[in-house]
């Protein structure tokens, strides 16, 4: 039995297979959680004196702002320029050990689950490894997610991209946007790309995608990224990582930040919007 907006669909499970747990959703408002990339006051991608944990706030912002404006979804930013909300600080502050071990426990079972040949491990892009504290907070929101209450129907992570050079002070050779989704064998894959491949639509209509080779297909899957659910730590909400462009990209100057940021934000506010059919 699927509950779905409000509807009970009666579907047989032969048809299903195995159903995995889900939490009982109500019938309400579309809730969509953002997470600007990085912690509030460290890390991220730095070019001159452009920083991308505070420009993915600005997107964040003007995001937020748009699909709150019709009173008819409910938003959930994870942090500003200052400090994480102070519902998730509380929930990190006092479940790290709970966070840890779970992490610890999701591992185990991931690597058995490669190890008997119910997961094939898949090798993806490789991103630099999040800092232990960054990792903490990443896997804290998907535990967080899971708790009773905090049901959600897509969660959108928000970043700028960086080309590693010798010399940080002149731009890098690639530009564009890329979209990483979980990899297919994930619970939540399919309802992810389905997401990415709308977002992906919509900012092809303003900005060209990423020239780097190993992101031509612009719409990557991952097992790696924790926070697209590595260690399968997330359930069957559908979630992307948008990498909107490359720090050095004009379009993240200063003087044309502003109308960026309000584009970014335009498109993915369309996508959301006819991702949750509304």
């Amino acid at each position: 039995m699927v509950l779905l907006l409000g509807l009970i669909v009666v579907i047989p499970l032969d048809v299903l297979g195995p159903v995995p747990i889900q939490k009982t959703v109500l019938a309400s408002k579309p809730r969509i959680l953002i997470v600007p990339g990085h912690d509030p006051t460290d890390g991220g991608a730095i070019y001159k004196d452009l920083h991308e944990r505070k420009i993915v706030v600005e997107i964040a912002d003007a995001l937020a702002s748009r699909l709150e404006a019709g009173g008819n979804i409910d938003v959930v930013v994870t942090r500003d320029n200052e400090s994480w909300s102070l519902e998730l600080q509380e929930y990190f502050d006092m479940n790290k050990d709970e966070i840890n071990a779970w992490v610890v426990e999701q591992k185990e079972k991931t690597n058995k689950a490669i190890d008997s040949g119910e997961l094939e491990e898949v090798e993806s892009v490789q991103h630099n490894n999040a800092p232990a504290n960054t990792a903490l907070h990443l896997y804290g929101i998907n535990k967080w997610m899971q708790e009773e209450g905090n049901n959600f129907d897509l969660v959108v992570h928000l970043h700028v991209n960086d080309d590693v050079r010798k010399n940080r002070k002149i731009p890098g050779k690639y530009s564009g946007f890329s979209i990483y989704v979980p990899e297919s064998q994930y619970i939540n894959s399919k309802s992810s790309k389905e997401f990415g491949e709308i977002i992906n639509k919509n900012l092809k209509e303003s900005y060209a995608p990423s020239n780097l080779k190993i992101e031509e297909d612009t719409i990557i899957e991952s097992q790696e990224l924790i926070a697209l659910g590595r260690y399968q730590t997330l359930d069957e909400t559908p979630v992307a990582l948008i990498e909107y462009g490359y720090i050095y990209e004009p379009i993240f100057s200063e003087s044309e930040r502003r109308e960026t940021v309000e584009t970014m934000a335009n498109k993915t506010e369309q996508a959301i919007k006819v991702f949750l059919s509304l």
